[in-house]
């Protein structure tokens, strides 16, 4: 079997702006040529892992850890994963604050999800989030809020804030169509 440039974009969302940000990049990959699929974690694949040329794995990060059902789906394909270059994407508000602390923090969120898929990823981008204060119960509007404050971000609870970088996301796409145009063509599942 013929392996094409294609994208595997899975996600893990609470809150659904996760998903935008999956969507957007198969939007943007598109846009170049490559086809792109996007999967929610648990979601049925349309094929096998290995049949991509790159999965890209897009999670949400709350109160400082990947989403759990990431880490479950990267441990499900790790032996693909070994075969098939990935990606992380981690979308967080720490990512926001442009401090080097912040940075050094954000850089720690790919680690679980490297250690699940059992091999290191080729690119790591960690990109804003939103604050969806609308959205949260009380407890987490109230948590949410307080670090909000901590780091500088919107405090005001009535109304959500895009905090997501659409440039840089775009430039990760730029990036992630460079390593699959770098790579071998290859005949038959896996490599």
């Amino acid at each position: 079997m013929f392996r094409h440039r294609s994208f595997l974009i899975v996600y893990a969302s609470k809150l659904g702006h996760t998903r935008r940000i999956a969507v957007w990049i198969a939007r943007e990959l598109e846009r170049a040529g490559p086809a792109a699929e996007v999967v929610e974690v648990g979601g049925d694949l349309p094929r096998d892992v290995r049949e991509y040329s790159i999965v890209i794995a897009v999670s949400s990060v709350h109160f400082d850890r990947p989403s759990r059902p990431m880490v479950r789906w990267l441990e499900k394909h790790r032996s693909a994963l070994q075969r098939v270059p990935y990606e992380i994407v981690s979308v967080s508000l720490t990512a926001a604050a442009e401090t080097t602390e912040a940075r050094h923090v954000v850089e720690r969120y790919s680690r679980p999800l490297a250690a699940a898929a059992g091999t290191e990823p080729v690119l790591c981008e960690h990109v804003a989030g939103a604050l969806q204060y609308t959205r949260y119960n009380v407890f987490t509007k109230t948590m949410v809020r307080r670090v909000a404050r901590d780091r500088g971000l919107p405090t005001d609870v009535r109304s959500d804030v895009d905090l997501t970088d659409w440039a840089q996301l775009q430039r990760f796409a730029a990036r992630s169509i460079e390593l699959v145009d770098a790579l071998p063509v290859t005949v038959g599942v896996g490599r």
